[in-house]
């Protein structure tokens, strides 16, 4: 099911620069704007990230997860990942690390639905 596919990509990196990334892909059949997408939560071992720590980076252009709602001519392509930087975590190579996405998004032809995807899984950092 497309909506247990956020994690997908099984890709936990060093950013360039420091912190984490982590891939994630759109649990939605179509592409939609930034605007309409919420990530609701990130944590990494158990610890919840801080949302002013976490910036989303598509098609190579990074917003903070809380300015996602005014980028409007941003669109995430549901077969693209998209990558989650988390600031001020940083990985050690080889290590599994159990990481937790929550997602929410409300489609332009479904006003008011917020379905939240709850997506979790141990990955291994690269």
């Amino acid at each position: 099911m497309i909506m247990d596919k956020v994690l997908s990509s099984r890709i936990l990196r060093a950013a360039p620069g420091g912190g984490a990334e982590i891939a994630i892909r759109l649990p939605w059949y179509r592409a939609l704007p930034l605007s309409v997408i919420e990530i609701v939560r990130v944590r990494i071992d158990g610890e919840p990230i801080a949302r002013e720590r976490v910036q989303i980076i598509v098609d190579g252009r990074g917003f903070a997860i809380d300015d996602m709602k005014n980028q409007t001519e941003v669109v995430w392509y549901m077969r693209d990942d998209a990558f989650l930087r988390v600031d001020g975590f940083e990985l050690v190579s080889g290590q599994a690390y159990r990481v937790e996405v929550s997602i929410s998004w409300n489609p332009p032809y479904a006003k008011g639905w917020w379905p939240v995807t709850d997506c979790a899984d141990t990955l291994q950092a690269a």
